[in-house]
């Protein structure tokens, strides 16, 4: 993975404080003279149909459209502004894809993947152990077991990828 991409993107599975993170990341950014900041807040919430949420059932369409959706996002973005701070990554999409049983449509996206995720500068890593705050995020099933399967194919995927992967690691107070 390159370094030059302009996407900093935050990854982990739901409810780590990704979306409050990319918030001050790029309130940060912008107050360093980054130039002009882009955010790129989770596709999912806009999926028009039913996701990984609660009390509804993802189906094949509705992932093939957040990691669609994901990539164009972040092509869009990058093109736009100089620095882009996106709460997810394609990496995330095709995880939470995997988990729900479509293996097919996730070993698809790879390949793409493999080219796509040159647009990343960094990734940070949202983990649920190194982050003491995990909470509902109020969008997805709140079952620890989904949490920690996605989390796990995220990090396969990264490293089959071949994209470092840096741990955000959140103290209180």
């Amino acid at each position: 993975m390159t370094a030059s991409g302009k996407i900093i993107a935050l990854s982990g599975s739901h409810g780590t404080g990704k979306t409050t993170a990319a918030y001050q990341l790029a309130a940060d950014l912008k107050k360093q003279g980054a130039g002009e900041v882009g955010i790129i807040c989770e596709v999912a919430r806009r999926c028009p149909l039913p996701v990984y949420q609660v009390g509804q059932v993802t189906s094949r369409t509705a992932e093939m459209w957040i990691i669609s959706e994901q990539i164009r996002a972040e092509i869009e973005a990058s093109q736009r502004y100089d620095v882009v701070v996106s709460d997810r990554t394609i990496v995330d999409a095709i995880a939470y894809t995997s988990v729900a049983g479509f293996h097919d449509v996730a070993f698809g996206m790879i390949a793409l993947a493999r080219h796509h995720v040159g647009l990343y500068r960094r990734v940070i890593f949202h983990g649920i152990a190194d982050n003491p705050f995990c909470s509902d995020d109020g969008f997805r099933h709140q079952d620890q077991v989904l949490r920690i399967e996605v989390e796990l194919r995220m990090l396969e995927l990264y490293a089959q990828l071949g994209v470092k992967v840096e741990r955000a690691t959140l103290t209180a107070g």
